[in-house]
Formats: structure tokens, sequence, C-alpha cells
């Protein structure tokens, strides 16, 4: 009884941590805004933000204010970019397996843009909320995690509005996942018939 008492409560337990757990991961961080006259580069990249892109910078607490290579740490990592138009940010959320992507417009509007992401853990990306004026695109290819934003310019593409600020989550998985509830339930009920046999063989002992 106390087997199948233990079974049920790591049942319990699983179904609210059944996410990725990406701890002590390496992850790299790329954003590409384009066209609207950006350099090409990786606006991650403390290192080519000062060299050709000096009048924006990573935010202050950003994980990429030395690299755009970081390792996850337990709680939220965050890639950010800020300049005069806007400030985005990507973050990794390792307890809860997620990842929150945000831009913030101050009147300017956005130009369109993508991120990357690449983790030899991360094995896949499903969208929870998506409040980004037409949607936040989103998907990946072996271990890179792509997403794509059209921006708010009407010439390209976009067409919303130049204030605003935007969010979009979504769960990541990994190769380090916690089994899901689903999987822990299965092993629970192929348990039961020998937790049934256990009490048969007690109540029979204590007839005796």
């Amino acid at each position: 009884m106390k087997m199948i008492l233990a079974l049920a409560a790591a049942v319990l337990v699983t179904s609210t941590a059944a996410f990725a757990n990406l701890v002590g991961t390496t992850v790299t961080g790329v954003f590409t805004p384009y066209d609207g006259g950006y350099l090409s580069g990786n606006y991650f990249d403390p290192a080519f933000l000062s060299s050709s892109y000096p009048s924006g910078s990573v935010p202050s607490g950003s994980a990429n204010i030395t690299s755009p290579t970081v390792t996850i740490a337990a709680g939220d990592t965050t890639f950010g970019f800020i300049d005069q138009y806007n400030t985005d940010k990507a973050v990794f959320n390792a307890s809860s397996g997620t990842l929150t992507v945000s831009d913030v417009m101050d009147g300017s509007g956005a130009l369109p843009w993508n991120m990357f992401f690449t983790d030899p853990a991360i094995t896949g990306i499903t969208p929870v909320s998506d409040s980004f004026y037409n949607g936040l695109n989103a998907n990946i290819t072996g271990d890179v995690i792509t997403l794509n934003w059209l921006g708010t310019y009407p010439i390209y593409g976009g067409g919303g509005p130049y204030t605003a600020t935007y969010t979009a989550v979504f769960n990541v998985t990994s190769s380090t996942a916690v089994p899901e509830p689903t999987t822990m339930i299965a092993g629970a009920l192929l348990l039961l018939p020998f937790g049934a046999s256990k009490l048969r063989l007690l109540r029979k002992s204590r007839a005796a």
C-alpha cells in the first residue's frame, strides 16, 4: 500500500515539473535586425556593438554582457539589446523550461528581426502565449531555435503601432527533460498489479 501511495505522490509532483531543465547547458544567442539600414551582425554580441553599432548596447544585468555565448543558470538567464528605438530581450527560465521574448518600442516602431538560439541540449519549442503584432514565428532545426518577427513598418511587412510592448512565451524542451506525467502514470499503472499481489499476501498471512 505504501508503494502505491508513493507512486501516486510521484505522479502528482512530476506533473507540475514536467518541463525541460536547461541548467548548466551552454546557449549562444544571435539577434539580427534587418532592412532599414542596420549593419549585418549579432546585436547580442557586445564586441560587435562596441565596434560597429556604438549607439546600441547590452542592458545592465543581461547574461550576454561580455559574450553572446552563456551558460544557463538557475532562475532567469537574459539576452538583451537596447538602442534609442527599442529594447529587445530573450529570457530563459531554467526552472520552468520557458523562453520569454519581448520587444519594447519607444514610439519609433520596430524593424523586422530574427533571433537564433543554439544549445546542444535543446530538442523542441512550443508556443504558450504571444502578443506580438502579427505574431512571433518560432521553429527549431536540430538544436537551433529560430524566431522571426516582421516588425511594425508597413514597408517591411508589418503595419502595427509604433509604441507598444510585445511579449511571447514558449516552452522549451531538452535532452535533460523530466519525464512527462503520462509516462509516470503509465509506469505506476504497470506496477499496480504487483502492489495488489502484495496486499493479498499480507491479508493471507494475517488470516493465518
